[in-house]
């Protein structure tokens, strides 16, 4: 006997009329199956490939699902499943000519999704292709599903399941969206709560704007501590003279606080003075800034760091945007055999390793202090793919990984390019994130990131 899930039951004449329960919970009545029984039996267990003009031919892979031996409502779930995905992935063998046709691109879908995740995260920085995919509108990899979903409806929907896994892959890990369940529908408060403090990183592309509204932006954002990349005189100005703020300042970077700053730390960059000159990248500038709360002691680190731009724009063929002279660099570097062999991929290997060597070295730099509470906050220019991140930056709980919602991205490159490179940091002795969000933009690139964060211990109030 044969039940409809597909098991097989071996009895004899004398149980005839019995009903068998079968382990898929259905019951089978034991009886001499006539010939037109047992065809239909066959049909509904294994149909028949659809009729064209041409006779297809079907070739039979002889497989066949395991059979969980428990009867649990788990179980009987688990072998449905697995029946369901095995017969779906021998639509490639056993199915007619457009099954087969549309079970390749669907499975084969799914699999380079999977690869290009992969890519991703372990090759980003270290090939040229894996740095463009990385940083490049990864919702390109979205667009088959317009051609495959509507051909898997019209031809097997089965064929759903492996785009469905598809698009998963393509949302969560490639594309980087998240979900966090405690926040998802939480809404962020005006004010910071009680034994909380809020901060915001900005990159303000200069921040003429935000100059002219910054108590405005104060008022509206309300954070407690601010840093800001690419800040101009103007807005350093601004900072300086806000009623009952503290500020400092390192070039670009700003760093304004509701608490007096104690003391102000630079990492030092002169070794990375010889790359910038070549135009390779080591712009990149790190301020720590000592902060005292009502708390106790607050260590704050604001940076911006090389933007990978300069390796990948070159190599594109946009040499002359940074003054870059071909000659003179592979003059330069004639006695350097790790990069004389390169030729295209020169600027874009000479500056993956500058970003690499800045990356260790502010990491360690601002993590010297161990025993104060630590935040890191800034323009990264990397987003948490990156193996450059994953090498000297994973260590660190990252504010949007462990408590964002969607794609958190905080950088726009024109109308089809957005990305998350923005990032704040803290340790696991140092203030824990609670909620996090994306700000207005004050005509920047970038929007401002504002974090909620706890304090080690939530008793009393900083305010």
């Amino acid at each position: 006997m044969r039940c409809a899930c597909g098991i097989e039951y071996h009895t004899s004449d004398a149980h005839i009329g019995r009903l068998l329960p079968c382990k898929c919970g259905r019951k089978v009545k034991v009886e001499r199956p006539a010939e037109s029984a047992r065809a239909e039996t066959q049909r509904m267990i294994d149909p028949a490939p659809k009729k064209s003009h041409k006779t297809v031919k079907r070739r039979r892979s002889g497989y066949r699902a395991p059979v969980y031996q428990g009867t649990s409502k788990f179980g009987r779930v688990l072998h449905d499943a697995i029946i369901f995905v095995a017969s779906t992935f021998r639509l490639l063998f056993d199915g007619s000519r457009n099954e087969r046709a549309a079970a390749f691109l669907s499975w084969g879908y799914l699999a380079s999704v999977t690869l290009l995740w992969i890519v991703i995260r372990y090759l980003s920085e270290e090939t040229l292709l894996a740095t463009v995919i990385a940083y490049g509108p990864r919702w390109v990899a979205l667009l088959p599903m317009l051609l495959l979903v509507p051909s898997a409806i019209v031809v097997s929907r089965r064929l759903l399941l492996p785009l469905a896994l598809a698009g998963l892959i393509c949302v969560f890990p490639f594309m980087g969206a998240r979900i966090t369940p405690a926040t998802l529908f939480a809404s962020f408060p005006v004010l910071p709560t009680p034994g909380t403090f809020r901060l915001v990183t900005f990159n303000v592309a200069g921040g003429a704007r935000l100059a002219k509204e910054l108590q405005t932006f104060i008022r509206d954002e309300a954070p407690d501590v601010v840093t800001f990349q690419e800040c101009d005189a103007a807005l350093w100005l601004a900072l300086d003279s806000l009623p009952g703020w503290h500020a400092a300042r390192h070039g670009s970077l700003c760093t304004g606080s509701r608490w007096p700053i104690s003391a102000v730390d630079l990492m030092p960059r002169e070794d990375f003075a010889v790359e910038r000159k070549e135009g390779f990248g080591g712009s990149g500038l790190v301020m720590r800034t000592y902060i005292a709360t009502p708390r106790g002691p607050l260590v704050l680190v604001n940076l911006h760091l090389e933007t990978a731009r300069r390796g990948l724009q070159t190599v594109l063929g946009e040499e002359e945007h940074f003054g870059y002279d071909p000659t003179f660099v592979r003059r330069q570097l004639a006695n350097k055999p790790e990069f004389a062999s390169a030729s295209n991929d020169l600027r874009f290997e000479r500056n993956a390793a500058i970003r690499r060597a800045e990356s260790q070295r502010a990491s360690f730099w601002s993590s010297s202090s161990r025993t104060t509470p630590l935040v890191i906050a800034g323009d990264f220019n990397m987003p948490v793919e990156s193996t450059i991140f994953q090498d000297f930056w994973s260590q660190y709980h990252d504010a949007f990984e462990d408590k964002g919602n969607g794609f958190g991205w905080s950088k726009r490159e024109g109308p089809w390019l957005n990305i998350r490179i923005d990032h704040v940091l803290t340790t696991n002795a140092g203030p824990r994130p609670l909620r996090i969000k994306n700000g207005h933009g004050y005509l920047s690139d970038h929007l401002p990131v504002v974090v909620d964060l706890a304090w080690p211990t939530t008793s009393g109030s900083a305010h």
